[in-house]
């Protein structure tokens, strides 16, 4: 079957879908983004402010590469 819109979860269907709850999907990412950012910081692997900047580096190097 073929339609002008074929898929609900395209983003230009966006706005028709969920107009409604916009405010409870803006509450949610809100949500998201707070627990991510507790979990980032409360797991962090790598220092914000090392003493040694050399030290860090040849330290994580090898992650910072992976992420690139």
């Amino acid at each position: 079957d073929f339609g002008a819109h074929p898929a609900k979860s395209l983003w230009w269907d966006f706005n028709e879908i969920h107009m409604n709850n916009y405010e409870d999907i803006v509450y949610n990412v809100r949500l998201i983004l707070i627990k991510f950012i507790e979990y980032e910081y409360s797991n962090r692997i790598v220092l914000k402010k090392p003493i040694s900047w050399y030290e860090w580096f040849m330290d994580n190097c090898d992650l910072i590469y992976d992420f690139i």
